[in-house]
């Protein structure tokens, strides 16, 4: 993994160390965000693969998490990645300050676009205020809390305006679902500079080679039991309650059964603390196996690995990186009947079921999976193969370096 020098105020004598460092690449893009983690690993390696004139640096404020780094095996296009820290101070002048940082850091290393991720994140806000004077061109690649543009007192008059400033003076908007497209749009006034770009994954990872005998053992699963993997943080908008009025359902059908969980329980808040009552009270307890905190991408391969059905009853299906994952791993899925759920699921019974946001529904959609073997491996397979002819992270790396060069260099935008 590459040193993450740390930029902070005053020190010129860096600016000039890496005057002398830079190199005759065609073109450096900055990726300009909150953490390395994740899926943006797999992001940098998918667009330094799709074109080789490209070398990107990363400047996340809050580090790279080095354990996920080494599973991504970036370090192989170490020569083309760099990496710089940003401090973001709490004080007055905290964001001017991070501007000043970001136009250093844009000197500094020949920096012919920026790539801000979150609208409304200090990242963007620090990119707007920096390409007021270094006229830099800018990329927001829009994930999620831009949404909130769309819904009346979600986010104070403060923070609309500064959303507003930051997706206006962007080249280009790339929005992972059709509501931050909505949310672009109408935070603009314009279509011109928006572009829908599905999230994606690597279906290379169900290639590796794991124990599933091992597995069920490290987490305690007897081996002929049925496993429902519910994959989400505990937020209301998840409709973790769904899932687990479902599962009482579920149980009085399919005795032999383990419901896991992944993700922290919650369990300060009242939603987390209401979903523990409830597992007590149905008598669940026994049949859960809950991983209760954040785990890497090899874990999550592993409970892939063993799972025979996702379950998924969001408000927002899409982009929902943990569905495409388990797709990939030949576990088809229940999936609710919201915007773009069709993506997964183009009929029922072809890689799953979907469903409204119902305990009845889930549960009926589950057993039918589960009563038939052959009929769900039928449909682990197909999810599988649409996984990776729809959500292949090789050409999502295409497409956005094709963002990058219709930017610097008035090339064509991707279809």
């Amino acid at each position: 993994m590459p040193s993450c020098i740390t930029i902070r105020l005053p020190g010129l004598w860096k600016a000039a160390y890496h005057f002398l460092l830079r190199n005759n690449a065609m073109y450096r893009a900055l990726f300009f965000v909150n953490v390395i983690e994740n899926q943006l690993h797999d992001q940098v390696k998918a667009i330094l693969q799709a074109d080789d004139e490209i070398e990107i640096v990363l400047a996340p404020r809050n580090g790279i998490d080095e354990t996920q780094w080494n599973e991504s095996n970036l370090n192989e296009y170490e020569s083309r990645i760099h990496c710089v820290r940003p401090v973001l101070e709490s004080s007055r002048w905290s964001l001017q300050k991070f501007a000043l940082q970001l136009l250093r850091i844009c000197w500094n290393y020949n920096i012919r676009l920026i790539d801000s991720h979150m609208g409304q994140s200090p990242e963007s806000r620090a990119t707007y205020l920096a390409t007021r004077i270094n006229r830099l061109p800018y990329i927001v690649s829009m994930y999620g809390g831009e949404r909130n543009y769309l819904k009346d007192g979600a986010i104070t008059p403060d923070d609309r305006r500064w959303l507003e400033r930051v997706l206006r003076s962007a080249k280009l908007l790339l929005c992972h679902d059709k509501t931050l497209l909505e949310a672009a749009e109408k935070a603009t006034g314009k279509k011109r500079n928006t572009y829908l770009l599905y999230n994606a994954i690597d279906p290379a990872r169900a290639q590796r080679t794991i124990d599933r005998h091992e597995v069920r053992s490290k987490y305690d699963i007897p081996e002929n039991a049925k496993v429902i993997l519910f994959n989400h943080r505990i937020m209301a908008f998840k409709r973790p309650l769904v899932y687990v009025d479902a599962l009482k359902l579920i149980k009085e059908r399919f005795p032999n059964i383990c419901f896991l969980f992944v993700g922290p329980k919650n369990e300060a808040s009242n939603l987390g603390r209401e979903i523990q009552k409830r597992l007590d009270e149905y008598g669940l307890r026994p049949d859960v196996r809950w991983v209760d905190r954040r785990v890497s991408g090899w874990e999550m391969d592993e409970l892939y690995a063993i799972s025979d059905v996702l379950v998924n009853v969001a408000e927002l299906v899409v982009p929902s990186l943990s569905t495409l994952e388990a797709m990939s791993f030949g576990v088809p899925i229940v999936i609710s009947d919201e915007l773009d759920s069709e993506l997964y699921v183009p009929a029922n019974g072809d890689t799953g079921f979907i469903v409204p946001p119902q305990p009845q529904a889930v549960a009926d959609a589950v057993a039918r999976m589960l009563k038939d073997d052959e009929f769900r491996r039928q449909m682990g397979a197909r999810a599988a193969d649409r996984a990776a002819e729809y959500f292949d992270i090789k050409d999502w790396g295409k497409k956005v370096a094709r963002c990058y060069r219709s930017v610097i260099f008035k090339e064509a935008i991707p279809s």
